[in-house]
């Protein structure tokens, strides 16, 4: 079976960065949408790891190999496309309890509602995991501390992009006072 890459002609995807070296530009949401696959693929990037961080090397070495087969990356993009990666599986395992955890009451229903693209195994062992006291404790801490941190999408924004002109260009604010 030939391979087909992640650009428009089926080759090499070349990807295009910001001073920030992030992916930009049309292929960079290609190259998003790719990430997102990768992720989503219970075999790559098993969702029954607490966290992403914790997922063993060796998934990550794959995900890792399948993005410079497919992409123009070089060793220094590695931390932020990973990271992507990393962002992209929470995303995801987020989904997959909110769809097929939090609606459910007892573990019969929870075990028979698996999301389609989850693999049964790891859906078997997230369920298990989500029903412990230490998961349920962790969630509501995360949950009551989340809100502290609410902000609307413009608030974001303009703490995102003051940030990175701090860290990155110097103090200029954006944005209003």
């Amino acid at each position: 079976m030939m391979h087909s890459g992640w650009g428009k002609d089926g080759g090499i995807l070349h990807v295009e960065l910001n001073d920030l070296g992030q992916p930009i530009g049309p292929e960079g949401c290609r190259l998003s949408s790719k990430l997102g696959v990768l992720a989503r693929n219970g075999i790559l990037a098993p969702l029954n790891h607490k966290d992403w961080r914790l997922l063993p090397d060796l998934y990550k070495n794959k995900i890792w190999t399948d993005i410079k087969e497919n992409i123009d990356a070089t060793e220094d993009m590695k931390r932020i496309l990973m990271m992507s990666v990393g962002s992209k599986w929470r995303e995801w395992k987020h989904e997959a309890k909110s769809s097929g955890y939090d609606s459910y009451t007892n573990d019969v229903e929870l075990l028979a509602n698996r999301p389609d693209r989850v693999e049964e195994d790891q859906w078997r062992a997230l369920v298990h995991y989500w029903s412990s006291t230490d998961a349920k404790v962790f969630s509501h801490h995360q949950s009551s501390s989340d809100m502290t941190w609410s902000l609307d999408y413009s608030q974001m924004g303009r703490v995102i992009s003051n940030f990175f002109r701090k860290r990155v260009r110097g103090t200029k604010k954006v944005g209003r006072s």
